[in-house]
């Protein structure tokens, strides 16, 4: 029993070691950001200069320009109630007849054609420079299902 009693306590003095050691190391801690802190003139603007550094993108924030790199157009009757799905997420709808996205290699596309008419087609009026799929003026007749369009590919 003597033997487990010495055992507890050289763990417990272990514990109560790294415990101090942990407290002095936050104190420590705690005092370089305060003198830190107090160099700064502006403690907003440290912690906006501090931010940009570890951010990836700028605080500023980008001025680019929301460029659609593919159009589909539907031919043959109305399609306002026909949805278009990206990677299984609704992006839109044909209300106008036309909708025009910003997709990327890889992405799936898919239309929920259930509640349009099957004389309705679905046609690819215009394509960004690098896309390989879907092809310009490709022509997807509907009928009343989930339709799988393909896999978005890049030249």
């Amino acid at each position: 029993m003597a033997d487990l009693d010495r055992k507890v306590m050289r763990l417990m003095q272990k514990v109560e070691k790294v415990l101090v050691r942990m407290v002095v190391l936050g104190v420590v801690g705690l005092l370089l950001i305060q003198l830190v802190l107090a160099r700064a003139k502006d403690p907003v603007d440290f912690y906006l200069a501090f931010a940009q550094t570890i951010e990836t993108i700028p605080l500023e924030g980008t001025n680019a320009q929301w460029e659609p790199n593919l159009e589909l157009t539907a031919l043959g009757g109305d399609a306002s109630r026909l949805k278009v799905l990206v990677n299984e997420r609704e992006v839109g709808t044909l209300n106008n007849g036309k909708l025009s996205l910003k997709i990327q290699a890889g992405d799936r596309l898919a239309v929920d054609a259930r509640l349009v008419a099957p004389s309705v087609r679905l046609t690819v009026t215009a394509i960004g420079q690098d896309l390989a799929y879907p092809k310009l003026n490709q022509v997807w007749p509907l009928r009343p299902a989930l339709l799988d369009l393909g896999q978005v590919k890049h030249k």
